[in-house]
């Protein structure tokens, strides 16, 4: 930028003083030619350095832009992820940092924190990238917009639909996903796209079978209270809460209270008529799904 600053700089005082001097027209044209092939000089310089420092002339960065803006044109889970990205100002980024995908917010002194998207460049080099690439985006975006759901069985099954779902989106075929998986890099993204793809008619069964898995399950704990609850009624006799009792003439600011499994089935609840709704639309992958097993 300083080289850029410094040639427009030279170029605009090498104007003013040829129209300060009175000179022919040819002398007039010499001169011109000079500056103009300084300038084109100058600027082949600058080339050299912006290509270097800005990412955005970077080829990984036109993939990355042409995949969000795929998803965004295909309605559905992909363009639901990008609106969430965009209000966010978030960064989608390639970076050898990142040994397949990763996030995090990153601290800047004047914009402040921003959500930060990293996908290894070598995700772009597969055959057929996009539906690769864009799974990755939607397993990292799922993962912030869930980021204040417990970790569960349930969580992990949304975040597998949300990568299923724009897999597919993106025309990722059944055939290409076999080949995927047997690509090291992708392996773990690829488990999770077909976890889905046996559950999607049946979420409950997938959390199930994660929570068979080790996986904490808000519905097996959220019974166990019930259980629990029902126990101690039977013991100290029926109330309306027994660990949430407030002193006489207290008033309980529900708005204050944090989110309980209770709520958070809830969102689960939304979330599964979410997928009813996406199958409705999406009657014609059916067939891919079938073929990813």
């Amino acid at each position: 930028m300083l080289k850029m600053t410094a040639a427009l700089a030279l170029l605009a005082c090498a104007f003013a003083a040829s129209a300060g001097a009175a000179t022919t027209d040819e002398q007039f044209g010499t001169e011109l030619n000079t500056i103009l092939t300084q300038n084109a000089a100058a600027a082949r310089e600058i080339g050299k350095d912006t290509t270097k420092t800005a990412p955005v002339q970077e080829p990984g960065y036109r993939t990355i832009w042409n995949v969000m803006t795929a998803m965004n044109d295909a309605p559905g889970t992909g363009e639901m992820l990008v609106q969430w990205l965009r209000e966010r100002t978030s960064l989608v980024e390639f970076s050898e940092d990142a040994q397949v995908s990763r996030h995090e917010w990153r601290q800047y002194m004047a914009e402040g924190i921003q959500l930060v998207i990293q996908i290894n460049p070598a995700m772009a080099k597969k055959d057929r990238p996009y539906p690769i690439v864009g799974s990755l985006i939607a397993k990292e975006a799922a993962e912030m917009m869930l980021d204040n759901f417990p970790d569960s069985a349930e969580k992990s099954y949304m975040v597998a639909a949300r990568m299923a779902e724009v897999y597919l989106e993106l025309a990722g075929s059944g055939a290409d996903l076999k080949a995927f998986c047997n690509d090291a890099s992708y392996q773990e993204a690829c488990k999770k796209i077909r976890l889905w793809a046996e559950y999607f008619t049946d979420p409950a069964s997938g959390v199930a079978f994660l929570h068979k898995q080790g996986a904490i399950s808000l519905t097996a704990r959220a019974a166990l209270q019930a259980e629990i609850r029902k126990a101690e009624d039977a013991y100290y006799g029926p109330t309306d809460n027994h660990e949430d009792e407030m002193p006489t003439g207290t008033v309980k600011n529900k708005s204050a209270a944090p989110k309980t499994d209770v709520d958070f089935l809830v969102d689960f609840a939304a979330f599964k008529k979410y997928e009813s709704d996406w199958m409705i639309n999406h009657q014609h992958v059916m067939r891919e799904i079938q073929d990813m097993l």
